[in-house]
């Protein structure tokens, strides 16, 4: 009997091929989920996804893999792209980096998403210019970083120095 004019010795030659064939494509297809797997999570000793302690995870607007180790809090690192370091004044507010967009007559601020090192001078407290702060911890974009950094603790009052301003 002839299957659409097919011995069927030859119909099964071409079935163990065709099964032959689906169980290399099976096996192709999972070689390169695999090592797209590998190369997505960043395997790294610290963080090793497979072992279930931790989990490489990618916010947007951070720039850069955190690894995250299941049942601990996690702050997440932002790392300036540039070098490149603000001398600010006593004075120098938050929105110093955000972005003016003006459309005929109205003016919209985009604010920075980028972190950004800033350089806050010695004793700015000493000048008592009344530097506004408006929040703890996060900002509102009109307040000092200097006096910010000085209220966190990140500086001391009388002394100056770097701090990143992450943002916003």
């Amino acid at each position: 009997v002839h299957w659409r004019g097919i011995a069927p010795s030859q119909l099964r030659v071409k079935v163990v091929y065709g099964l032959i064939f689906i169980l290399f494509a099976i096996t192709v297809t999972w070689c390169i989920l695999y090592g797209a797997d590998s190369v997505t999570f960043l395997r790294v000793p610290d963080c090793v996804a497979t072992k279930n302690i931790a989990m490489p995870v990618r916010i947007e607007g951070v720039n850069h893999w955190q690894c995250v180790k299941w049942g601990e809090s996690k702050g997440i690192t932002r790392i300036p792209s540039s070098s490149e370091v603000l001398q600010a004044r006593c004075t120098t507010p938050f929105h110093i980096f955000d972005t003016e967009n003006t459309t005929g007559s109205s003016t919209v601020w985009t604010p920075s998403e980028a972190p950004h090192y800033v350089k806050c001078p010695a004793s700015c407290q000493d000048f008592n210019l009344a530097q506004q702060v408006m929040g703890c911890k996060v900002y509102d974009s009109r307040s000092s970083i200097c006096a910010a950094a000085v209220q966190m603790g990140i500086i001391p009052s009388g002394e100056g120095g770097v701090v990143t301003v992450v943002g916003r």
